[in-house]
């Protein structure tokens, strides 16, 4: 809950449809080109990855957490490159790089699922901070 001077807001945590969540992983891509076409490359196929990728899809994440994995592919990517450069000097954000990003999300989801009894919204909902079902 957010709260000011008394006026309490309930904290509401957005889920994006699947047009939506393309356009925010578009929005990275286009800025990542624009910003260091030269020095780094996006694959068609990795960007199909995050938009139609039933996987990430299912992880629901939100505009922060599309920017994290988004960062966190890149920063992957320019690992290997520091380690193994290609011919091209260009770093490519493969699909794989995102993979274990989603990989790890998904996985680190569960765990938090299994030591705390279920999902954000049934600890929200137990804790009474939060009803996501509710029809407003």
């Amino acid at each position: 809950m957010l709260s000011s001077r008394g006026f309490t807001l309930p904290y509401i945590i957005r889920i994006f449809n699947d047009k939506q969540r393309k356009q925010v992983w578009q929005n990275f891509f286009s800025k990542l080109e624009k910003d260091r076409r030269e020095f780094i490359h996006v694959p068609r196929q990795t960007k199909d990855y995050a938009r139609l990728s039933l996987e990430i899809k299912e992880l629901l994440w939100n505009g922060r957490a599309i920017r994290n994995a988004f960062q966190t592919a890149v920063t992957l990517a320019e690992f290997d490159f520091a380690s193994k450069p290609n011919k091209e000097g260009v770093v490519t954000v493969e699909e794989d790089h995102l993979q274990q990003v989603v990989n790890m999300s998904s996985n680190f989801k569960k765990y938090l699922n299994q030591i705390h009894a279920g999902d954000e919204a049934k600890r929200a909902k137990r804790r009474q901070e939060r009803l996501d079902d509710a029809e407003v």
